[in-house]
């Protein structure tokens, strides 16, 4: 475990293990958790997200300013324009339970993944979910990569009040 604190926007990177790996960088979008046991959800360079506990290889760089001295700048006396705040990023996927995850092969000969979509644990669709495998009828909870596909079914809309016979 490592004593460095990090917060929303920071910038995390990792070294690699391999013999000339390259390093991997990438955003904390979330601070998970609880205090002194830190971990983050982490969006990569390569626009995938996962939830990642720091290890030694581990460095964070603050997207935090660095303290200004008390001398101000000629800049600081002009007015600041007001900028409109950006909206919250949609997540990649959107998915609702009842729905089909499919996660493609990456070898040849392969076979893609199917799940369905039992319950979502994130924001307005979002990941993680817990689904149930078709291969194998477990349950478990996933945070898809960009290999990942939702297929959407319609929603049965159940009847009120309907009679019965």
């Amino acid at each position: 475990m490592t004593d460095w604190q990090a917060q929303v926007g920071d910038e995390v990177s990792v070294e690699s293990h391999r013999l000339r790996g390259m390093r991997r960088a990438g955003t904390i979008l979330e601070v998970l958790g609880a205090p002194g046991r830190e971990y983050y959800r982490v969006r990569w360079q390569d626009g995938r997200e996962t939830v990642f506990h720091p290890g030694s290889d581990a460095a964070v760089r603050s997207a935090r300013p660095a303290p200004r001295s008390p001398v101000p700048s000629p800049a600081a006396k002009r007015p600041k324009s007001r900028k409109t705040p950006e909206p919250a990023p949609q997540p990649l996927l959107a998915a609702a339970p009842g729905d089909r995850l499919v996660i493609t092969g990456h070898h040849l000969g392969e076979p893609d993944r199917d799940a369905e979509i039992l319950e979502v644990l994130g924001k307005d669709g979002g990941p993680p979910y817990r689904v149930r495998w078709g291969d194998t009828g477990r349950e478990s909870m996933l945070f898809p990569g960009t290999d990942a596909v939702v297929e959407h079914f319609p929603r049965r809309r159940r009847r009120s009040g309907a009679a019965k016979e």
